[in-house]
């Protein structure tokens, strides 16, 4: 009989506690010795298997995909459900990569695996903090990637089963470390639901993130925590059409103050985005101030003191894509079109994701807006809202329409404009 090799013991361990499953019961299931189980979990290479079990273990995996399908769904409700295309597939896929622990330490197997057994209180150690720790990083490296729609709602189980650990009895050193990772979940998730228009779920984890770092003596982590909560209130992100900017820019400054001691990818992202705000209001002079903040700060190499979510190995993959085209955004605003073009040009090719690009091309039609260009304007607005819609980016969608909301009233003749806005209202029916 042919033998299969493509399970590890890793990823049998972490199917068996996605199914949240004992030892024996998954033995059960399978139909084999208990012991069995235990001598695969054993050994951490590539594991030998009957074609059986492999077949049983496909079809393990098979049910826990179908219940994240199954969440995922439920998520959108009382919205009609979409009928599920290749790109929802491969997300789903790739958040089971997370739980089948393929990039997964061994500490983080063993938080899920005490997860997995509710009934008993959690002893929060530097090995339990040490999981937790690793289980957030591998969160974060999705928010460059995966589709918020189908990654947020295991997100938001992992933060409500995360959050009341704040409450175990632990040393101060472990919580302030457990509370920058619980902080950098909340976070997230509030920054994706913010990518999904989802304005309620968005405060609600963002203004908890806020919260949270206020409970430890951690200015650095309360100067990350204000920072991602002023995106909710940037008129930035909206094209320069709604929010409230000055909300904005009081937790940025605010944020800034308590950031003196923070590391300089920190202080650098919040000047990005600080000048990305001045920069919308028109306020150049502000905006290249802290643009050379940004430069000082995302240009330097010392030591990276965030963790999870706000570490600069994940939050800071596009950053200076982001900082480079609020540069562009302002040397146009400040008349160096063909500098500006130029640098466009480069973040485009560049962009970390989707999402960076149609963020662009909405910085892009709010420049032309500004200084009179309503033909490259409405190419630009027509560009950020097919390329939001097509991948489902609320804000990016958002964002474009915003730009055209501000569009000088006496352009609604121009031909291009009005093509334009029929052309949107075809998108967004």
């Amino acid at each position: 009989m042919a033998l299969v090799q493509r399970w590890t013991g890793r990823e049998t361990k972490a199917l068996r506690l996605a199914m949240r499953q004992t030892i024996r019961g998954f033995a059960d299931y399978l139909g084999v010795e208990p012991r069995t189980v235990a001598k695969w979990e054993q050994r951490g290479a590539t594991i030998t298997l009957l074609p059986e079990s492999q077949g049983r273990l496909d079809t393990a995996l098979a049910r826990v995909q179908d219940d994240v399908r199954h969440r995922f769904q439920a998520s959108l409700q009382p919205e009609p459900v979409e009928e599920e295309d290749d790109t929802k597939r491969r997300d789903v896929t790739k958040l089971l990569g997370l739980t089948l622990a393929t990039a997964v330490s061994q500490p983080a197997l063993d938080v899920l695996e005490r997860l997995a057994a509710p009934s008993a209180p959690p002893r929060v150690d530097p090995a339990f903090v040490n999981g937790h720790r690793d289980v957030a990083y591998a969160f974060a490296s999705l928010y460059r990637s995966a589709d918020p729609r189908s990654a947020l709602p295991v997100l938001v189980n992992y933060a409500d089963e995360l959050l009341p650990l704040l409450d175990a009895p632990m040393d101060d050193h472990l919580r302030t470390d457990l509370a920058a990772i619980v902080t950098g979940v909340h976070a997230q998730i509030g920054l994706w639901a913010c990518h999904l228009h989802r304005p309620a779920l968005a405060y609600r984890y963002l203004s908890a993130a806020c919260h949270i770092s206020e409970g430890v003596s951690d200015q650095p982590l309360q100067a990350r925590a204000l920072g991602a909560f002023s995106y909710y209130f940037s008129s930035a992100p909206r094209g320069g059409h709604g929010g409230d900017p000055q909300r904005s820019l009081a937790l940025l400054n605010k944020a800034t103050a308590l950031a003196q001691r923070a590391d300089s990818f920190t202080t650098g992202w919040l000047a990005t985005w600080r000048a990305d705000q001045h920069a919308t209001l028109g306020q150049i002079s502000a905006a290249q101030r802290d643009l050379d903040r940004a430069d000082a700060g995302l240009d330097a190499d010392d030591d990276d003191t965030g963790v999870g979510f706000f570490a600069r190995s994940t939050y800071g993959y596009g950053m200076r894509e982001h900082r480079d085209s609020v540069r562009a955004f302002t040397l146009a605003l400040a008349g160096d079109d063909a500098t500006s073009h130029t640098m466009f040009e480069h973040v485009d090719s560049r962009a970390a994701n989707m999402r960076r690009r149609i963020a662009t091309a909405g910085h892009r039609a709010l420049a032309h807006a500004k200084v009179g260009e309503p033909d490259r304007a409405c190419a630009e607005v027509a560009r950020a809202v097919e390329l939001g819609v097509d991948h489902h980016y609320a804000m990016g969608v958002e964002r474009a329409l915003g730009v055209r909301a501000g569009f000088d009233p006496s352009w609604s003749i121009v031909p291009c404009v009005r093509d334009l806005d029929e052309r949107l209202r075809q998108l967004t029916s």
